[in-house]
């Protein structure tokens, strides 16, 4: 099975959010869909269960202090 992974700021309230949702919930039916968030905005949107929902700021979360510090300086660079 062929993995998609769809990246968004969030599945806060918006038109994108529920595209994006919708959008892996039907791939899921083919594929196996996660969703990336990078910000822990509440969701107003929710996938299937089949959908993983990864929270980029959660991973950041369980790195080293230094380790966060590393990641985050790719910002300065774009």
């Amino acid at each position: 099975m062929k993995n998609v992974m769809l990246i968004i700021s969030s599945l806060a309230g918006g038109g994108a959010e529920r595209v994006t949702v919708n959008l892996a919930n039907a791939l899921s039916e083919d594929y196996k869909v996660c969703i990336v968030t990078l910000f822990s905005n509440p969701d107003d949107y929710h996938p299937d269960e089949k959908v993983e929902v990864i929270r980029y700021t959660d991973y950041l979360n369980g790195l080293s202090k230094a380790a966060r510090k590393i990641i985050q300086l790719g910002g300065y660079f774009s």
